[in-house]
């Protein structure tokens, strides 16, 4: 990984840009990793969302991507579709992080990073077949995308010292790799059968993905919609503390439903 911490930019790179309104990359890393962490430790493996939630957009800071974010939202204003819209890749960069430093630490941390990394790789396709029908290893090829195509080693260069710091501190987090182990030793006792354990460690795999796509989309319209927002937000502060119930004014009897007329 290289990164240049004195090289923050003036301005910032962009997540979004919409109708002259900047989502700032690293507050949309910060957001997602968070909301992905709060859902992923539903089920103990929190550390997993926060490192996928983190680096899910990691190739945004390529210039390429900042280009082409302006391009295409120029090309809104004037109702022409861009035709490289989609085709700047910024999920590699992400994958390829995870994969390399924790196939690094060892077997089961390569394990762990393996699954990781193909949620990063698929957040806007799809979780993508590791294997292909014809036997082509295409994990392994997306893995071994060349940098130019990647921009990896240019993300790192221009990513903000915060995310640099908050990676490492993800990707070395014990955690990361005993929360697995703890999860996937419960799922191995559940059932024998070794069709159908490997059958459910794929399913912590797609919950794993369902924790980092939801918190991008929510995190994506947040940006988009403030007030919708602020609307959901309002109300989940409510049914949190309660305050959806009604209170019953003491001065009145409490009327059962079945004696209304």
């Amino acid at each position: 990984m290289v990164v240049n911490p004195s090289a923050e930019p003036a301005r910032p790179f962009l997540a979004h840009l919409e109708r002259g309104r900047e989502q700032s990359l690293r507050s949309h890393l910060l957001g997602v990793s968070g909301a992905a962490r709060k859902h992923a430790e539903k089920i103990g493996i929190g550390p997993a969302g926060a490192a996928i939630g983190l680096l899910h957009d990691l190739g945004k800071y390529s210039r390429a991507f900042q280009e082409y974010l302006a391009r295409i939202t120029a090309s809104e204003d004037t109702e022409q579709r861009d035709p490289e819209r989609g085709k700047i890749d910024h999920s590699t960069a992400g994958a390829q992080t995870i994969w390399r430093e924790l196939k690094s630490q060892g077997i089961q941390q390569g394990i762990v990073g393996e699954m990781l990394a193909i949620c990063v790789a698929s957040h806007h396709s799809g979780l993508i077949d590791c294997i292909a029908p014809d036997g082509t290893d295409k994990l392994s090829r997306r893995i071994n995308k060349a940098d130019p195509q990647s921009h990896h080693d240019e993300a790192w260069a221009n990513a903000e010292s915060e995310i640099a710091e908050r990676n490492r501190e993800n990707l070395h987090d014990a955690a990361l790799v005993s929360g697995f182990r703890d999860i996937i030793t419960r799922i191995c006792r559940i059932d024998s059968n070794r069709t159908i354990q490997r059958f459910n460690v794929g399913l912590l795999v797609r919950f794993l993905f369902s924790c980092l796509i939801d918190g991008d989309r929510t995190d994506t319209v947040d940006f988009s919609n403030p007030a919708a927002a602020r609307c959901r937000t309002t109300k989940r502060n409510i049914f949190t503390n309660g305050s959806h119930r009604r209170r019953q004014d003491p001065r009145k009897p409490t009327v059962r439903p079945e004696s209304r007329r």
